[in-house]
């Protein structure tokens, strides 16, 4: 019996000679999207809930209660202590002197917590209950004078208790 060789032949269908141009492609892409965007599908925008695969939006924490709450949450994990809130402040080192009023306080641990995302950072005010860009700049590695400063300056919560837990971890080292 012979065998013979013939040269591969194709019917119609896809082929790298047929391939779709990035024009093409693009288009087809955006019009996907498009449709699936004006009818809703799997997303969270359209007021669906994330689903494998969809980018959840991530809500920011409104007011100081929610940030205070996420720290004496995580704080009573590793070291219980007991937190007064709105605490008048006046702290002074040989150079300088910070004043405000810390969100949280503990006297015999002596541990200030102020959030400076809230609504009045916004307005820029300069008053002795928050505590100014100035101020903040003269804490070092969370700490002036005598007294440890927890600034937190993130609106989501995942950056608040990152910025909590680094806190803790600093502080159990002391």
């Amino acid at each position: 019996m012979k065998f013979e060789i013939k040269k591969e032949t194709r019917g119609i269908g896809y082929s790298e000679n047929q391939a779709k141009t990035p024009k093409k492609a693009i288009a087809a892409a955006a019009i996907i999207l498009g449709v699936s965007i004006l009818a809703g599908y799997n997303s969270v925008s359209a007021g669906g809930y994330a689903k494998d695969g969809d980018v959840a939006m991530l809500p920011a924490l409104k007011n100081k209660g929610e940030v205070m709450q996420i720290f004496k949450d995580l704080f009573k994990k590793k070291l219980p202590m007991n937190f007064k809130q709105d605490y008048q402040l006046k702290l002074k080192d040989k150079n300088s002197v910070i004043e405000f009023e810390a969100d949280l306080y503990n006297s015999d641990a002596k541990i200030a917590v102020e959030w400076v995302s809230a609504s009045n950072y916004t307005k820029n005010e300069k008053t002795s209950m928050i505590l100014t860009s100035d101020e903040t700049a003269l804490i070092k590695g969370y700490v002036f004078d005598s007294t440890y400063i927890l600034v937190i300056p993130g609106i989501y919560e995942y950056e608040v208790k990152d910025t909590v837990k680094k806190f803790i971890d600093f502080y159990m080292k002391q």
